[in-house]
């Protein structure tokens, strides 16, 4: 999954890093495959697109509700304000006219979506200037 970032991560000079603790490195959850990595691949996506210096981390951990996911970076970060409305379709953090960032600001919708119809939940957390964190939680089988 990670391979697929690392040509652009390696030109920006930004390690991805991976935390996942020993226990979980052979975990298996019943779950859409395809819809996992689709999320995976739109939150790292993100964290690489926002992220200009620092790090970004990619790891899981168990949970008393399953597995949680998360991707964390070290990039622009997102205000207060904009946290309620980062999941909505069309929303942009930067929507300014001459804004440096491209993208609809369908992604983070299309994450929250997907995670809810494999029986998860979402949330960010985050600071201007300091990074975000999206982290999911998925139950290990299907409900």
């Amino acid at each position: 999954m990670i391979n697929q970032f690392q040509y652009l991560a390696e030109r920006k000079s930004i390690p991805i890093i991976e935390k996942i603790p020993p226990e979980l490195i052979d975990l298996m959850i019943q779950t859409d495959s395809l819809k996992l990595h689709q999320i995976l691949t739109n939150l790292l996506g993100n964290a690489l697109k926002f992220t200009t210096e620092g790090f970004i981390e990619m790891g899981l951990e168990k949970h008393p509700d399953g597995v949680l996911f998360f991707i964390r970076d070290t990039g622009i970060g997102i205000s207060a304000e904009q946290m309620d409305r980062v999941f909505d379709r069309f929303y942009q953090v930067d929507s300014t006219y001459t804004r440096r960032f491209e993208g609809a600001g369908i992604g983070l919708s299309l994450c929250k979506g997907m995670v809810e119809l494999l029986g998860g939940k979402i949330r960010v957390e985050s600071e201007v200037g300091k990074g975000s964190k999206f982290a999911f939680i998925l139950p290990e089988a299907p409900r």
